[in-house]
């Protein structure tokens, strides 16, 4: 006679359990809205930085490969922006409520937005001073996307200077933004900044 064992079921978790976790899940953002908000973070923050270059004195060849980095760095960034404006504005994923007050969440919304607008000008105006260069630029080190012809200087000039103060405005809204989310965290304690850090790095 063949002993047979009952299976013990694999989801254990009462009804209680399972809308708690609901609930928390509302109060976050998705794991892809995350990824999605840090990469271009940290993108960002790369392309800002590495820019600063061009305003020294620096060889051809350094510029050169200067250029290519660049380049096809901002085009990842608009390709990561147009995804997340996708997820926010047409697919409209869930975003957790930020219970704020009106005024705070205006003020957020505000630069969030202008942030959206900026992660798509930047490389737009990047991407445009790159065509009308008068120096070579290969995306991704294969693809030439500048004219490289001295006619083209009056308007590579012009969409640099748009390109440039564009920058400069960024990184006032970056610091307004991150210098909220500090504010949040660590003088008013609320939950703000923990609904969109990552798990394993959430405390």
């Amino acid at each position: 006679m063949t002993n047979t064992k009952l299976a013990m079921p694999l989801d254990t978790q009462s009804p209680q359990d399972l809308q708690q976790q609901s609930q928390v899940n509302k109060s976050q953002y998705s794991f892809p809205y995350k990824v999605l908000h840090w990469a271009m973070a940290l993108v960002m923050i790369a392309l800002l930085i590495a820019g600063q270059q061009f305003n020294f004195n620096i060889s051809d060849e350094y510029r050169h490969h200067g250029l290519i980095f660049h380049s096809s760095v901002g085009t990842l960034a608009l390709i990561a922006a147009f995804s997340l404006l996708i997820k926010r504005f047409l697919l409209k994923h869930h975003r957790p409520e930020s219970g704020l007050p009106y005024l705070q969440t205006l003020s957020a919304n505000l630069v969030q937005f202008a942030l959206y607008a900026l992660a798509i000008a930047i490389p737009v105006t990047g991407l445009l001073a790159a065509y009308y260069s008068p120096h070579e630029v290969m995306l991704f080190g294969s693809y030439k996307i500048s004219l490289a012809s001295g006619e083209t200087e009056q308007a590579w000039t012009t969409i640099r200077w748009l390109h440039r103060w564009a920058t400069r405005l960024t990184m006032l809204l970056l610091a307004c933004h991150a210098g909220a989310a500090l504010y949040h965290h660590f003088i008013v304690k609320d939950d703000v900044l923990r609904k969109m850090i990552i798990k394993p790095f959430r405390r």
